[in-house]
């Protein structure tokens, strides 16, 4: 089937145009979820919504909006970073609105619709009932299927601190250390949570934050400040959808 799209990238960047379907298209499905999402994930269910786009079309339509709001000192609505050669995306404008807006404690966060199956959001559900050491384990037997080796626990504590370290091979090509906080908590994640683990981060070392909620716009811009060691955040639903994607059992219910 053909990929649509306007013209080429380079022509398109030239003549300082965008595709607004595919603009509007993308913050459709990006606003639902939080920090940096792989183009491929982004792509994937961009096509599950009847948008079949290239991740080249994504990309280069994002650096030609970013290029036209930077002239126009417009607040950019997404970002943008690269790995080696994988790109990755994040969205940084309004999260998409609910009917009803969960409380700071509210344990029965909304589970996010848009872009995601009806399996996805059922696997959420079940880890958000998960206390907070299966969630932990959970995210373990995950890790190697993200490309992870040598995974270890530090030193065990509920709330704070780093939970996990490995080493992150990208094609067996790149390898880069990684530290991983883990919090089971439906609610929103703030930007302390974020700057304690930048903090707790090793020279040259990555961060990844696992939750099974999602994370405030403060939490956002903090994990994708360009001049401090990136950080990526993986909501709850970005959980429950590598899960399944990686046909990882659930804790508790392995064969």
């Amino acid at each position: 089937m053909m990929k649509k799209g306007a013209p080429g990238g380079s022509e398109m960047l030239l003549k300082g145009r965008v595709d607004t379907e595919l603009l509007v298209a993308l913050e459709q499905v990006m606003q639902t979820t939080s920090g940096y999402q792989e183009v491929a994930d982004v792509v994937r269910r961009l096509e599950s919504t009847g948008h079949p786009y290239r991740a080249q079309q994504v990309i280069e339509n994002i650096l030609a909006e970013r290029e036209m709001r930077a002239r126009r000192g417009q607040q950019q609505r997404f970002g943008i970073g690269r790995v080696g050669r994988l790109y990755r995306l994040s969205w940084l404008g309004q999260p998409a609105q609910t009917k009803s807006s969960p409380s700071r404690h509210n344990s029965e966060a909304a589970v996010p619709r848009a872009g995601y199956s009806k399996a996805e959001r059922a696997c959420l559900k079940r880890l958000r009932a998960m206390n907070w050491q299966d969630f932990e384990a959970q995210i373990e037997q995950l890790l190697p299927a993200l490309g992870m080796q040598n995974v270890v626990r530090t030193p065990a504590q509920r709330d704070g601190g780093i939970d996990l370290r490995g080493l992150w091979s990208m094609e067996g090509l790149i390898h880069v250390r990684v530290a991983v906080q883990v919090k089971q908590h439906a609610s929103n994640i703030s930007r302390p949570d974020i700057q304690k683990l930048r903090g707790s981060l090793a020279i040259g070392e990555l961060g990844w934050f696992f939750t099974t909620g999602d994370y405030s716009e403060n939490a956002k811009l903090e994990a994708a400040a360009p001049d401090r060691q990136p950080i990526s955040l993986i909501s709850g639903i970005q959980v429950a959808s590598l899960l399944l994607k990686y046909s990882t059992p659930l804790v508790g219910e392995e064969l």
